[in-house]
Protein backbone atom coordinates (compact mmCIF):
# COMPACT_ATOMS: atom_id res chain seq x y z
CA UNK A 1 0.00 0.00 0.00
CA UNK A 2 1.30 3.44 -0.87
CA UNK A 3 2.04 5.86 1.95
CA UNK A 4 -0.84 8.25 2.77
CA UNK A 5 1.36 11.29 2.05
CA UNK A 6 1.66 10.05 -1.56
CA UNK A 7 -2.04 9.30 -1.93
CA UNK A 8 -3.20 12.76 -0.88
CA UNK A 9 -1.58 14.60 -3.83
CA UNK A 10 -2.95 11.93 -6.16
CA UNK A 11 -6.44 12.40 -4.77
CA UNK A 12 -6.08 16.15 -5.30
CA UNK A 13 -5.07 15.67 -8.92
CA UNK A 14 -8.00 13.33 -9.52
CA UNK A 15 -10.38 15.86 -7.97
CA UNK A 16 -9.11 18.61 -10.26
CA UNK A 17 -9.44 16.34 -13.29
CA UNK A 18 -12.98 15.40 -12.26
CA UNK A 19 -13.95 19.05 -11.83
CA UNK A 20 -12.39 19.95 -15.19
CA UNK A 21 -14.22 17.10 -16.92
CA UNK A 22 -17.49 18.10 -15.24
CA UNK A 23 -17.02 21.68 -16.42
CA UNK A 24 -16.46 20.51 -19.98
CA UNK A 25 -19.55 18.30 -19.85
CA UNK A 26 -21.54 21.19 -18.41
CA UNK A 27 -20.32 23.50 -21.19
CA UNK A 28 -21.32 21.02 -23.89
CA UNK A 29 -24.68 20.49 -22.20
CA UNK A 30 -25.32 24.22 -22.20
CA UNK A 31 -24.32 24.43 -25.87
CA UNK A 32 -26.59 21.51 -26.73
CA UNK A 33 -29.57 22.87 -24.82
CA UNK A 34 -29.28 26.43 -26.16
CA UNK A 35 -31.11 25.64 -29.40
CA UNK A 36 -32.92 22.54 -30.63
CA UNK A 37 -31.89 20.27 -33.46
CA UNK A 38 -33.43 20.87 -36.84
CA UNK A 39 -36.45 18.81 -37.74
CA UNK A 40 -35.31 15.66 -39.58
CA UNK A 41 -34.63 16.23 -43.28
CA UNK A 42 -33.40 13.80 -45.92
CA UNK A 43 -32.86 13.33 -49.64
CA UNK A 44 -31.22 15.76 -52.06
CA UNK A 45 -29.67 18.10 -49.51
CA UNK A 46 -26.51 18.34 -51.61
CA UNK A 47 -25.50 20.17 -53.76
CA UNK A 48 -25.98 22.71 -51.03
CA UNK A 49 -29.12 24.75 -50.52
CA UNK A 50 -27.67 28.07 -49.42
CA UNK A 51 -29.93 31.02 -48.50
CA UNK A 52 -33.10 28.87 -48.58
CA UNK A 53 -36.33 30.48 -49.72
CA UNK A 54 -39.69 30.15 -48.07
CA UNK A 55 -41.21 26.71 -48.56
CA UNK A 56 -44.22 27.16 -50.82
CA UNK A 57 -46.87 24.77 -52.09
CA UNK A 58 -47.67 23.89 -55.70
CA UNK A 59 -51.03 25.21 -56.98
CA UNK A 60 -52.66 21.80 -56.40
CA UNK A 61 -51.33 21.74 -52.82
CA UNK A 62 -49.64 18.34 -53.25
CA UNK A 63 -45.99 19.37 -53.50
CA UNK A 64 -43.70 21.58 -51.42
CA UNK A 65 -41.14 23.67 -53.31
CA UNK A 66 -37.86 25.10 -51.99
CA UNK A 67 -35.30 27.28 -53.78
CA UNK A 68 -31.71 28.21 -52.98
CA UNK A 69 -28.57 30.00 -54.12
CA UNK A 70 -26.65 28.29 -56.93
CA UNK A 71 -26.02 28.20 -60.66
CA UNK A 72 -29.38 28.99 -62.22
CA UNK A 73 -31.04 28.83 -58.74
CA UNK A 74 -31.58 25.35 -57.32
CA UNK A 75 -35.02 23.79 -56.80
CA UNK A 76 -36.00 21.01 -54.41
CA UNK A 77 -39.44 19.42 -54.09
CA UNK A 78 -41.04 17.28 -51.39
CA UNK A 79 -44.34 15.55 -50.67
CA UNK A 80 -43.97 15.68 -46.89
CA UNK A 81 -41.49 18.52 -46.20
CA UNK A 82 -39.07 15.89 -44.88
CA UNK A 83 -37.63 14.00 -47.86
CA UNK A 84 -36.49 16.26 -50.70
CA UNK A 85 -35.88 15.58 -54.39
CA UNK A 86 -33.67 17.48 -56.84
CA UNK A 87 -36.01 19.28 -59.24
CA UNK A 88 -33.44 21.02 -61.42
CA UNK A 89 -32.90 24.75 -61.86
CA UNK A 90 -35.07 27.80 -62.23
CA UNK A 91 -32.93 28.72 -65.20
CA UNK A 92 -31.48 25.58 -66.85
CA UNK A 93 -28.29 26.01 -68.87
CA UNK A 94 -28.66 28.68 -71.53
CA UNK A 95 -31.79 30.29 -70.11
CA UNK A 96 -30.35 32.53 -67.39
CA UNK A 97 -31.29 36.15 -68.16
CA UNK A 98 -28.35 37.74 -69.93
CA UNK A 99 -28.63 40.97 -67.95
CA UNK A 100 -27.62 39.13 -64.77
CA UNK A 101 -24.13 38.47 -66.11
CA UNK A 102 -23.39 42.21 -66.02
CA UNK A 103 -23.63 41.97 -62.22
CA UNK A 104 -22.01 38.60 -61.60
CA UNK A 105 -18.91 39.17 -63.75
CA UNK A 106 -20.02 36.29 -65.96
CA UNK A 107 -20.71 33.89 -63.09
CA UNK A 108 -23.88 31.76 -63.29
CA UNK A 109 -24.44 31.71 -59.53
CA UNK A 110 -27.54 33.66 -58.50
CA UNK A 111 -28.22 34.49 -54.87
CA UNK A 112 -30.89 34.29 -52.19
CA UNK A 113 -34.17 33.57 -53.99
CA UNK A 114 -37.44 34.60 -52.38
CA UNK A 115 -40.56 32.88 -53.75
CA UNK A 116 -44.25 33.51 -53.05
CA UNK A 117 -47.51 32.45 -54.66
CA UNK A 118 -50.26 35.00 -55.07
CA UNK A 119 -52.49 36.45 -57.79
CA UNK A 120 -52.50 33.06 -59.56
CA UNK A 121 -48.75 32.67 -60.10
CA UNK A 122 -45.36 32.25 -58.47
CA UNK A 123 -43.21 35.34 -57.94
CA UNK A 124 -39.43 35.05 -57.67
CA UNK A 125 -37.01 37.76 -56.54
CA UNK A 126 -33.31 36.95 -56.65
CA UNK A 127 -29.95 38.71 -56.62
CA UNK A 128 -27.04 38.99 -59.02
CA UNK A 129 -23.76 40.17 -57.54
CA UNK A 130 -20.19 39.15 -56.81
CA UNK A 131 -18.61 38.70 -53.40
CA UNK A 132 -16.58 41.72 -52.38
CA UNK A 133 -18.39 44.10 -54.73
CA UNK A 134 -20.85 46.85 -53.86
CA UNK A 135 -22.50 46.28 -57.23
CA UNK A 136 -25.65 44.23 -57.06
CA UNK A 137 -29.05 43.94 -58.68
CA UNK A 138 -32.37 42.36 -57.79
CA UNK A 139 -34.29 40.64 -60.57
CA UNK A 140 -37.87 39.42 -60.88
CA UNK A 141 -39.42 36.41 -62.64
CA UNK A 142 -42.80 34.65 -62.66
CA UNK A 143 -44.10 31.13 -63.28
CA UNK A 144 -47.42 29.29 -63.35
CA UNK A 145 -45.96 26.08 -61.90
CA UNK A 146 -42.77 27.06 -60.06
CA UNK A 147 -40.90 24.23 -61.80
CA UNK A 148 -37.61 24.17 -63.69
CA UNK A 149 -37.62 25.99 -67.03
CA UNK A 150 -41.08 27.51 -66.51
CA UNK A 151 -39.92 30.93 -65.35
CA UNK A 152 -40.33 34.13 -67.36
CA UNK A 153 -37.84 36.93 -66.80
CA UNK A 154 -39.52 40.24 -65.95
CA UNK A 155 -36.41 42.34 -65.61
CA UNK A 156 -34.39 44.19 -63.00
CA UNK A 157 -36.10 45.78 -60.00
CA UNK A 158 -33.30 47.87 -58.48
CA UNK A 159 -29.50 48.01 -58.56
CA UNK A 160 -26.62 49.37 -56.50
CA UNK A 161 -23.09 50.57 -57.06
CA UNK A 162 -21.62 53.50 -55.17
CA UNK A 163 -24.97 53.84 -53.38
CA UNK A 164 -23.85 52.99 -49.85
CA UNK A 165 -25.87 49.77 -49.83
CA UNK A 166 -25.89 46.52 -51.81
CA UNK A 167 -28.98 45.30 -53.65
CA UNK A 168 -29.06 41.65 -52.62
CA UNK A 169 -31.05 39.29 -50.35
CA UNK A 170 -34.53 40.52 -51.26
CA UNK A 171 -37.77 39.15 -49.85
CA UNK A 172 -41.38 40.09 -50.50
CA UNK A 173 -43.90 41.29 -47.92
CA UNK A 174 -47.58 42.07 -48.51
CA UNK A 175 -49.37 44.18 -45.89
CA UNK A 176 -53.01 43.83 -44.82
CA UNK A 177 -54.09 46.40 -47.41
CA UNK A 178 -52.55 44.34 -50.20
CA UNK A 179 -49.62 46.67 -50.74
CA UNK A 180 -46.43 44.92 -51.83
CA UNK A 181 -42.97 45.70 -50.48
CA UNK A 182 -39.49 44.35 -51.01
CA UNK A 183 -37.03 44.33 -48.13
CA UNK A 184 -33.38 44.03 -49.14
CA UNK A 185 -29.82 45.10 -48.52
CA UNK A 186 -26.64 43.99 -46.84
CA UNK A 187 -23.53 45.22 -45.14
CA UNK A 188 -22.59 48.86 -45.62
CA UNK A 189 -25.61 50.95 -44.58
CA UNK A 190 -27.98 48.15 -43.72
CA UNK A 191 -31.52 47.14 -44.71
CA UNK A 192 -34.05 48.99 -46.87
CA UNK A 193 -37.71 48.75 -47.91
CA UNK A 194 -38.90 49.33 -51.48
CA UNK A 195 -42.51 49.72 -52.60
CA UNK A 196 -43.51 47.36 -55.42
CA UNK A 197 -46.18 47.76 -58.10
CA UNK A 198 -48.37 44.70 -57.55
CA UNK A 199 -49.36 44.48 -61.22
CA UNK A 200 -45.84 44.66 -62.68
CA UNK A 201 -43.85 43.19 -59.81
CA UNK A 202 -41.28 45.94 -60.34
CA UNK A 203 -40.55 49.10 -58.35
CA UNK A 204 -43.54 51.37 -57.89
CA UNK A 205 -41.38 54.20 -59.17
CA UNK A 206 -39.87 52.22 -62.04
CA UNK A 207 -38.05 55.23 -63.51
CA UNK A 208 -36.21 55.95 -60.27
CA UNK A 209 -36.53 52.93 -57.94
CA UNK A 210 -33.95 54.27 -55.48
CA UNK A 211 -36.18 57.21 -54.60
CA UNK A 212 -38.44 56.76 -51.62
CA UNK A 213 -36.47 53.91 -50.03
CA UNK A 214 -37.23 53.41 -46.34
CA UNK A 215 -34.21 52.68 -44.14
CA UNK A 216 -35.13 49.93 -41.65
CA UNK A 217 -31.88 48.72 -40.07
CA UNK A 218 -28.29 49.89 -39.74
CA UNK A 219 -25.05 48.12 -38.87
CA UNK A 220 -24.46 50.06 -35.67
CA UNK A 221 -21.02 48.54 -35.14
CA UNK A 222 -22.08 45.07 -36.31
CA UNK A 223 -19.65 43.71 -38.95
CA UNK A 224 -22.42 42.53 -41.26
CA UNK A 225 -26.21 42.43 -41.49
CA UNK A 226 -28.12 40.85 -44.37
CA UNK A 227 -30.70 38.22 -45.38
CA UNK A 228 -33.55 40.41 -44.15
CA UNK A 229 -37.05 38.97 -43.95
CA UNK A 230 -40.32 40.64 -42.92
CA UNK A 231 -43.01 38.48 -41.33
CA UNK A 232 -46.41 39.63 -40.02
CA UNK A 233 -47.60 37.80 -36.92
CA UNK A 234 -49.53 38.52 -33.71
CA UNK A 235 -50.09 42.16 -34.62
CA UNK A 236 -46.41 42.89 -35.25
CA UNK A 237 -44.10 43.11 -38.22
CA UNK A 238 -41.00 41.06 -37.39
CA UNK A 239 -37.73 41.94 -39.10
CA UNK A 240 -35.37 38.97 -39.20
CA UNK A 241 -31.72 39.56 -40.18
CA UNK A 242 -28.53 37.50 -40.30
CA UNK A 243 -25.45 38.95 -38.65
CA UNK A 244 -21.83 37.92 -39.00
CA UNK A 245 -19.91 35.79 -41.48
CA UNK A 246 -21.97 33.52 -43.71
CA UNK A 247 -19.36 31.75 -45.76
CA UNK A 248 -16.38 30.59 -43.72
CA UNK A 249 -17.35 26.95 -43.41
CA UNK A 250 -17.24 25.58 -39.85
CA UNK A 251 -15.73 28.91 -38.73
CA UNK A 252 -18.85 30.85 -39.81
CA UNK A 253 -20.48 32.87 -37.03
CA UNK A 254 -23.70 33.70 -38.89
CA UNK A 255 -26.59 34.18 -36.46
CA UNK A 256 -30.23 35.23 -36.67
CA UNK A 257 -31.53 38.42 -35.05
CA UNK A 258 -35.01 39.91 -34.85
CA UNK A 259 -36.70 43.22 -34.11
CA UNK A 260 -40.35 44.26 -34.34
CA UNK A 261 -42.62 47.16 -35.22
CA UNK A 262 -46.36 47.78 -35.46
CA UNK A 263 -45.74 49.30 -38.90
CA UNK A 264 -43.99 47.72 -41.86
CA UNK A 265 -42.16 51.03 -42.21
CA UNK A 266 -40.74 50.87 -38.68
CA UNK A 267 -39.30 51.95 -36.40
CA UNK A 268 -38.11 48.44 -35.49
CA UNK A 269 -36.75 47.72 -32.01
CA UNK A 270 -35.29 44.64 -30.37
CA UNK A 271 -36.41 43.09 -27.07
CA UNK A 272 -34.28 45.53 -25.06
CA UNK A 273 -35.78 48.50 -26.88
CA UNK A 274 -32.73 49.25 -29.00
CA UNK A 275 -33.69 50.50 -32.48
CA UNK A 276 -32.60 48.51 -35.53
CA UNK A 277 -31.28 51.75 -36.98
CA UNK A 278 -28.79 51.77 -34.10
CA UNK A 279 -27.77 48.15 -34.56
CA UNK A 280 -30.49 46.59 -32.41
CA UNK A 281 -31.38 42.92 -32.86
CA UNK A 282 -32.39 40.16 -30.43
CA UNK A 283 -30.49 36.91 -30.91
CA UNK A 284 -32.73 33.88 -31.58
CA UNK A 285 -30.43 31.38 -33.33
CA UNK A 286 -26.65 30.89 -33.47
CA UNK A 287 -24.02 28.18 -33.90
CA UNK A 288 -24.61 25.33 -31.48
CA UNK A 289 -24.00 21.70 -30.77
CA UNK A 290 -26.46 19.04 -31.77
CA UNK A 291 -28.22 16.94 -29.15
CA UNK A 292 -25.64 14.20 -29.68
CA UNK A 293 -22.90 16.56 -28.50
CA UNK A 294 -21.30 17.13 -31.89
CA UNK A 295 -20.78 20.76 -32.86
CA UNK A 296 -22.44 20.72 -36.24
CA UNK A 297 -24.84 23.67 -36.57
CA UNK A 298 -22.21 26.27 -37.50
CA UNK A 299 -23.14 29.64 -38.99
CA UNK A 300 -26.93 29.36 -38.82
CA UNK A 301 -28.56 32.05 -40.96
CA UNK A 302 -29.72 33.12 -44.42
CA UNK A 303 -33.21 32.49 -43.07
CA UNK A 304 -36.72 32.70 -44.43
CA UNK A 305 -39.90 32.58 -42.34
CA UNK A 306 -43.30 31.19 -43.34
CA UNK A 307 -46.40 29.49 -41.97
CA UNK A 308 -47.18 25.78 -42.19
CA UNK A 309 -50.62 24.67 -41.03
CA UNK A 310 -50.97 28.02 -39.30
CA UNK A 311 -47.71 27.74 -37.37
CA UNK A 312 -44.67 29.95 -38.01
CA UNK A 313 -41.54 28.15 -39.18
CA UNK A 314 -37.97 29.24 -39.87
CA UNK A 315 -35.73 27.67 -42.50
CA UNK A 316 -32.00 28.45 -42.55
CA UNK A 317 -28.68 27.12 -43.74
CA UNK A 318 -25.69 26.05 -41.69
CA UNK A 319 -22.16 25.03 -42.56
CA UNK A 320 -21.31 21.48 -43.49
CA UNK A 321 -17.88 20.08 -44.19
CA UNK A 322 -16.21 23.08 -45.84
CA UNK A 323 -16.73 26.63 -47.11
CA UNK A 324 -18.81 25.46 -50.10
CA UNK A 325 -20.90 22.88 -48.25
CA UNK A 326 -24.14 23.93 -46.58
CA UNK A 327 -27.15 22.08 -45.23
CA UNK A 328 -30.62 23.32 -44.37
CA UNK A 329 -32.26 23.43 -40.97
CA UNK A 330 -35.98 23.72 -40.31
CA UNK A 331 -37.72 24.55 -37.03
CA UNK A 332 -40.92 25.96 -35.61
CA UNK A 333 -41.07 29.39 -34.01
CA UNK A 334 -42.92 29.85 -30.71
CA UNK A 335 -44.20 33.41 -30.09
CA UNK A 336 -46.01 32.65 -26.81
CA UNK A 337 -43.47 34.67 -24.79
CA UNK A 338 -44.06 37.72 -26.98
CA UNK A 339 -40.87 37.13 -28.95
CA UNK A 340 -39.95 34.30 -31.35
CA UNK A 341 -38.16 31.31 -29.88
CA UNK A 342 -36.77 28.49 -32.05
CA UNK A 343 -38.33 25.20 -30.93
CA UNK A 344 -38.18 21.57 -31.99
CA UNK A 345 -41.92 20.98 -32.40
Amino acid sequence: MAPVKLLLPLIGVLAVLFQSTSARVSTVTRAVSTYPDSLPLSGALRPSIHDPSEIVKSPDGKTFLLYGTGKGIRIRTSKDMVHWEDAGLVFPDGTQPKATFDWTAGDKILWAPSVSYHDGKFHLYYSASKSGSDKGAIFYATSQTGLSGSWTDKGMVISSGGTGYICIDASLAIDLSGNVHLVFGSQMSGIYLLEINRKTGLAKNAKNPRSGLKHLAELGGVPNTEASYLFKYAGWWWLFNSWGSCCSGPASDYNVRVARSRSIYGPFKDKSGKPSLQGGGTLILASHAASNGQVRYSGTGGQSVFKHNGRPMIIYHYSGLNVSDYLIGLNYLDFSSGWPVVVAK
